[in-house]
């Protein structure tokens, strides 16, 4: 992927490393929710 220009002028930020970084933290949020789920069905 490209590089994608900020509001600053001449300030750019690349748009690959922002996407995983976010798809990263989004796959953790789910294995965390799994695994609190998990927890709370074997009290139930």
């Amino acid at each position: 992927m490209g590089l994608v220009r900020r509001a600053v002028e001449g300030e750019t930020f690349p748009v690959r490393e922002r996407l995983l970084g976010v798809l990263n933290e989004e796959w953790h949020h789910r294995l965390y929710a799994e695994r609190d789920l998990a927890v709370l069905e074997a009290r139930a």
